[in-house]
């Protein structure tokens, strides 16, 4: 599945085979280690690209049914395909309703390169609300537009949690991941010894000396 922005899709709504959960398998799913994980059995509901629009997606979990908790009637759960944060006034709420949740068992993320870019201290364009810092985000606007300012207790907070998430979460009738799912590349992530930041880290050395020695990436 290929994260859209919220704003166009709200959600997409998985229904698997068979709408029982197993016995425990959120506990399962939440407390599995790796950079490919299994995907929460039984009906999920998938959604795309946040950006910090903490109103529309609390709205859109109105809509799905969910409640404060992030509990469904139906026994449904929420998969999240990573860009929660940037660009809207409040990625920090995001971040931390969806942390609850999955800390919680409640629901499940794979990193988006959002995430990522937060995670290797990269500033980019929609995110310097994360240093604590106004911005210009609607260049046509030509003024600091409103985002909520992360503290430091946040930052630390938030890395963390990020650190620990997976890339790909997969079962036998479904598969998420942020961008594009590669046979080989996921092969080797489930052997990877380390988190998202390490295989980041891992990956771009492996294609800069390839490009320097002028061979050919595989």
């Amino acid at each position: 599945l290929l994260a859209r922005p919220l704003r166009q899709i709200g959600a997409i709504h998985h229904r698997a085979t068979s709408h029982s959960t197993c016995a425990g398998g959120a506990t399962m799913a939440a407390r599995a280690k790796g950079l490919v994980q299994p995907l929460f059995e039984g009906p999920i509901d998938v959604v795309g690209d946040i950006h910090g629009e903490a109103g529309d997606f609390f709205h859109l979990l109105d809509m799905l049914g969910y409640d404060g908790h992030g509990s469904h009637p139906e026994g449904r759960r929420l998969v999240f395909v990573g860009d929660l944060v940037d660009r809207g006034p409040d990625s920090i709420s995001v971040v931390k309703f969806v942390k609850h949740l999955h800390q919680a068992g409640r629901a499940q993320m794979v990193l988006g390169n959002h995430e990522l870019n937060l995670l290797r201290g990269e500033r980019k364009h929609g995110n310097s609300w994360f240093w604590g810092e106004p911005e210009v985000i609607r260049k046509d606007k030509g003024a600091v537009s409103f985002q909520v300012l992360a503290e430091e207790a946040f930052r630390k907070e938030a890395l963390d949690w990020l650190a620990s998430l997976p890339l790909a979460l997969r079962r036998p009738d479904c598969r998420i991941v942020h961008a594009c799912w590669r046979d080989e590349t996921i092969a080797e992530l489930e052997t990877f010894d380390g988190n998202a930041l390490e295989a980041y880290k891992h990956y771009t050395e492996a294609v800069e000396q390839a490009l320097e020695s002028g061979g050919k990436l595989e």
